[in-house]
């Protein structure tokens, strides 16, 4: 068998039916299910082109703005909100990232007036990372932005629906974790 890799304008469509073909008879030589095989499959990418999307929504809902900001900078102003006691290692860890990728987020948000560093009272060395009262406007005008793109996505969904998702999403998730 051979498979089609290189993508024209014309058989963008055609390559990704062969690739996501491709992908299929690895998964039902290694695994021997083709039905189910091909279901997980079809999550799979459907799920990466959902994430992707939403993804690209909200940056462009963000790009919009005076000060743009990447999903990343939302991501670390997010995991602030409401919290005084978050220090840069915290940050690196949660996030997954290097302590040097965070300091250089931090800087940037700092000169964007976004966050502080509060120095510690028992331990000069450590400084929590806390948001502004224009970094708490900026997360909250983001979650608002986020809410309303996730909304639109819901509707015309049931409840019912969204609960065996949930749940689906749950098992799935309990067993890579």
């Amino acid at each position: 068998m051979s498979y089609l890799i290189s993508v024209t304008h014309e058989e963008k469509k055609y390559t990704q039916i062969k690739i996501v073909d491709f992908v299929n008879n690895i998964c039902t030589f290694a695994f021997g299910n083709k039905h189910i095989t091909n279901i997980a499959m079809n999550i799979g990418l459907k799920m990466g082109e959902l994430i992707k999307s939403i993804g690209k929504r909200i940056d462009d809902a963000l790009s919009d703005e005076e000060s743009a900001l990447s999903m990343e900078y939302f991501f670390l102003l997010n995991i602030l909100y409401g919290r005084t006691d978050v220090i840069q290692h915290d940050l690196a860890n949660i996030m997954k990232k290097d302590k040097s990728g965070v300091l250089r987020q931090i800087d940037v948000l700092e000169k964007l007036n976004l966050v502080v560093r509060v120095p510690d009272h028992d331990d000069r060395r450590r400084k929590a990372i806390v948001l502004t009262e224009a970094g708490v406007k900026k997360v909250e005008k983001f979650r608002q932005i986020e809410a309303d793109i996730f909304n639109g996505l819901l509707e015309g969904i049931s409840q019912k629906d969204l609960e065996v998702f949930d749940s689906v999403l749950d098992k799935m998730k309990s067993k890579i974790s």
